[in-house]
């Protein structure tokens, strides 16, 4: 189902203009945000209490996340549809050129606009300091302060949260992280019954502090002391073994204080002789359960976690029909919290995840909202980090990289039947890059007869339908110049499955390679010759809808309305991939491969009248574009650009074979073949 928006045009495609130059092209909007706190005006922000109006809470102290407050207001002589209640901390923040770290507006009580007066409730989480409430009017022009509230007393700064698993550089190792406010000698306590933690494993310690960070908010309105991270790594476990453990500080001393009990199951193992499952999702960020303004368009992120744990609770019967077996990992394929320098989010976004992260290792790639900062990230210039450049996400998630450069975000591990590969598409990728050598080594390296399965994930994918054409950075854009770096490596290493987000919606290809459906099989049996993209870009964000006129024939299902995850069945013979809507928990896609191929797997050779466009030399700067079109060829010259000529379409598989041979690509896009959308 698409939603119905203005869409790009699809005559002529260039990957090097923006959208709105081109003729039939709508353009993208000039403003973008993804954070409600991104419209409150800091800076402007002005106090001037009214002592007759009253705020106060039904409590003075809070004990640990997920407690709940109410706020009550009185007294407003002139209650206003544009005044909110904003909670701040550290309690006095709101006088330092701090952002709240949330609000609500005041008339979502009722009687407000009629009476002065009202109550909200919050869902509070542990930022390690006291917090305050206060009124302010006007926050998206000029920020008054009018009213506060007494602090609200933080009776456990100390609380251990944010408690996650994440894979370690060995399947027998698991690593935990949790935060403190200043909690020393840290340690985890584990062992095989919940009432016999046996085993104790010191952890180290590690923060960020408003330096690191490149820019705005991140460093200004929107720092908050991140805490303490420790982190500790469980290793020599026995594989497919349930450990128990518990978080804590103080180890040996009278203060030592140890969290609740979780537990997980250890690594299964590597082998096509096993089955495993996994859960999947991107572009999640945070929903608040209080409804309050914080992470803006991410409400349904709550829901997908709450689908992604009821999922986890049940179980599933596996791929050979067994009892129900556990889910054993989560991969988050970036986009995260949606923090883009607002700190608090990041300890939210890890409550909300709570149920699953401490029971499961989490896998994520970094991503834009993540990374991205001028002068920090590839060629994508814009500030999608909010100015965090990467800091908040590598000292949250310490994934199993083969170096600990400060920027390095690739590595690979082995799980059950299947090796997975995880890029980061905001690091150089092109080839002779340490990304492309990287990834090019360690695809050559995988034993298919230990891992018959082969997936590749990252952020930004490499077949979508989308119409943005914007440079640098635009989603078709990015999709090209990714197909032109790394699609020979798919090929030559005959990858499976390509994970992917940041398209808001859910795509899935066939097996496809240089823009085409390999000859179709039997769905069930995979491709040595194609690739299956999945985008599940739709964890939680604020879905998109720009995609073309008329759908490409290598996308067979794509949904733009529906929020929710991904599942993945896998053992030594078959990968059975589901798309989970978050509302019912119901599949709406699904596909299933098998390591079954076919002699005749071949490029299809059915090729449309106009599909395939080839690009000027140089990708980045050429603007001119040879269309076969139909019944005639045109050449289209867009910003004084040389003319490519006719006789540079070249036969594509011939041009393939000398590619592989050399690991070389050319500049190839689709033009979208023009078919009805439903």
């Amino acid at each position: 189902m698409r939603t119905a928006m203005s869409r790009c045009g699809a005559v002529l495609l260039t990957a090097v203009l923006l959208c709105a130059t081109l003729p039939g092209i709508a353009a993208s909007s000039p403003e973008e945000f993804h954070n409600y706190l991104e419209k409150y005006r800091t800076p402007e922000m002005d106090i001037e209490l009214d002592s007759h109006v009253q705020l106060w809470y039904n409590a003075s102290t809070f004990n640990r996340s997920g407690e709940w407050v109410e706020v009550s207001f009185a007294g407003v002589a002139h209650p206003h549809r544009m005044d909110i209640v904003a909670l701040f901390a550290p309690a006095d923040a709101y006088e330092r050129g701090s952002a709240p770290v949330k609000y609500e507006f005041a008339d979502q009580s009722p009687e407000y606009l009629g009476t002065g007066s009202g109550r909200l409730r919050f869902r509070l989480v542990n930022l390690r300091q006291d917090m305050r409430f206060v009124m302010v009017r006007h926050p998206y022009t000029r920020p008054v302060v009018f009213a506060k509230g007494p602090e609200l007393w933080n009776a456990d700064p100390n609380e251990l949260t944010g408690i996650h698993l994440m894979p370690g550089h060995r399947p027998v190792d698991m690593l935990v992280q949790w935060t403190s406010k200043n909690g020393t000698l840290p340690f985890v306590r584990f062992g095989y019954r919940p009432d016999k933690l046996i085993f104790s494993i010191p952890a180290t310690t590690e923060t960020y502090t408003r330096a690191q960070l490149c820019g705005a908010p991140a460093n200004a309105e929107g720092w908050i002391d991140p805490g303490q991270l420790h982190t500790a790594v469980l290793s020599g476990l026995t594989p497919e073994t349930r450990y128990y453990y518990a978080v804590g500080t103080g180890l040996g001393t009278r203060l030592e204080r140890l969290s609740e009990v979780h537990s997980f199951l250890s690594h299964p193992g590597v082998g096509p002789d096993l089955s495993v499952s996994v859960l999947a999702v991107a572009d999640q960020g945070v929903g608040e359960p209080d409804g309050a303004r914080a992470a803006m368009e991410y409400q349904p992120a709550l829901r997908v976690a709450r689908s992604m744990e009821a999922d986890f609770q049940r179980g599933h019967p596996g791929l050979d029909g067994a009892k129900p077996r556990g889910y054993r990992m989560v991969l988050h394929n970036g986009d995260i919290s949606y923090a883009r320098g607002y700190g608090a989010l990041w300890d939210t976004f890890l409550f909300q995840q709570r149920e699953l992260m401490t029971r499961v290792p989490v896998v994520t790639s970094i991503a834009n909202h993540e990374r991205d900062w001028p002068g920090q990230a590839f060629y994508f210039t814009s500030a999608d980090s909010g100015g965090e450049c990467g800091v908040p996400y590598y000292a949250r998630f310490p994934m199993p990289r083969p170096n600990l450069a400060p920027d390095q975000a690739f590595y690979s591990f082995d799980f059950g039947p299947a090796h997975v590969a995880v890029m980061s598409t905001e690091h150089d990728y092109t080839p002779g890059s340490d990304q492309h050598l990287w990834l090019s080594g360690d695809l050559a390296a995988v034993d298919r007869s230990r891992t018959p399965w082969l997936i590749l994930m990252g952020h930004r994918p490499m077949y979508i339908d989308a119409n943005d054409f914007d440079y640098p950075g635009g989603k078709q854009t990015t999709a090209i110049e990714m197909r032109t770096a790394l699609e020979v490596l798919l090929r030559l290493h005959r990858v499976d499955l390509v994970l992917t987000g940041h398209h808001h919606s859910y795509q899935r290809t066939c097996a496809v390679h240089l823009n085409r459906c390999v000859r179709p099989h039997a769905q069930e049996h995979r491709s040595t010759h194609g690739t299956v993209h999945v985008t599940f870009g739709h964890g939680g964000a604020d879905l998109t809808a720009n995609g073309f006129d008329r759908t490409p024939r290598w996308i067979k299902f794509e949904d733009f309305s529906t929020h929710g995850h991904v599942r993945l069945h896998m053992n030594g013979s078959h990968l059975h991939l589901q798309a989970i809507e978050s509302e019912q928990g119901a599949v709406f896609d699904e596909v299933m491969l098998s390591t079954s191929t076919s002699q005749d797997d071949n490029i299809a050779d059915n090729y449309d009248d106009y599909d395939l466009v080839e690009m000027a030399p140089a990708l980045r700067g050429g603007q001119t574009v040879w269309v076969e079109d139909g019944a005639a060829d045109q050449t289209v010259t867009v910003d004084s650009a040389t003319l490519l000529p006719q006789d540079a379409m070249q036969d594509p598989l011939a041009r393939f074979s000398a590619q592989e041979s050399a690991l070389k690509t050319s500049h190839r896009v689709e033009r979208p073949l023009l078919r009805d959308s439903a």
